[in-house]
């Protein structure tokens, strides 16, 4: 396996992990806020 293959392998997962966990904290936010 390419070092370069498994590089943007990881990249791409530590990216869809950030977008979980920063799409979490929006929802949070969103429901702690009285509407």
């Amino acid at each position: 396996m390419a070092s370069e293959e498994s590089y943007a392998i990881f990249l791409y997962g530590s990216g869809a992990l950030v977008a979980v966990w920063v799409s979490s904290i929006i929802v949070t936010a969103v429901d702690s806020i009285p509407l």
